[in-house]
């Protein structure tokens, strides 16, 4: 039933890509923050230990990034934007569109391709938005997005060679895994999160198209690590917001 199609989709959305896009978010803002109070967290040897959060939540901005890329698995389920578009495509085209004027124009915002049209169908429109972001989709086949597909290929090399095991390898000859490519994935994956949450269950996660109102949620974690620096007599508190 078309129903319970829904319902797991929602599913998959709520336990998986947004939570992942929910962490990539929360570690970013922490990571922008120790970037630009690094002069005055570092001082005192209280770097070495701002050194190693770094480290750390950089590793977990990537796992999170990488893991809402990954490929079907033939053993196991896998959330990812691949599985998720796919079960949509699968299960979900003949869905009535909850708000079709507006998911039209932000489609129409973000595929310069697609023409701003109301006399279109549902099954049409919500057609067109599956094959833009299968065909935008990075896969580590460079059939998409070509700065999308070797962003994520930059960032699966140090997952799989790194982070999630270390294997004997010189990543001296591979480019250095940076937050552009990071954000660049992250900013995809809302993207997609947006259009879909939009026209099947009429859910704003976006106002405009590019920003994303739930990063305002995975803000508040910086917010208290900003409190305790402030705190902690490390940083002054007059000119941040909280």
């Amino acid at each position: 039933m078309t129903v319970d199609n829904k319902v797991k989709l929602q599913k998959l959305f709520d336990e998986g890509l947004v939570q992942e896009i929910f962490v990539a978010d929360e570690s970013y803002n922490i990571l922008q923050t120790v970037k630009k109070r690094w002069q005055e967290i570092s001082r005192d040897n209280y770097g070495i230990f701002f050194k190693s959060l770094n480290h750390a939540h950089f590793i977990r901005y990537s796992l999170s990034i990488t893991k809402l890329f990954d490929r079907e698995h033939s053993k196991y389920n896998v959330i990812s934007l691949p599985t998720v578009v796919k079960f949509i495509d699968e299960n979900l085209l003949n869905e009535e569109i909850m708000n079709p004027f507006l998911t039209t124009k932000w489609f129409a915002q973000k595929n310069r391709n697609h023409i701003y049209s109301s006399s279109g169908s549902n099954e049409e429109l919500l057609k067109s938005i599956v094959e833009y972001y299968k065909k935008e989709m990075p896969t580590g086949k460079y059939s998409g997005n070509v700065y999308l597909e070797r962003s994520l290929e930059i960032m699966r090399f140090y997952r799989d060679k790194i982070y999630a095991h270390r294997e004997d390898v010189d990543t001296s000859f591979f480019p250095k895994e940076t937050l552009e490519h990071g954000q660049a994935l992250l900013n995809f994956a809302k993207s997609f999160v947006t259009i879909f949450e939009l026209a099947i269950f009429n859910a704003l996660y976006s106002t405009d198209g590019s920003d994303y109102v739930l990063g305002n949620d995975s803000v508040m974690t910086n917010n208290a690590f900003l409190r305790l620096l402030e705190s902690s007599k490390l940083i002054k508190g007059e000119d941040y917001n909280y």
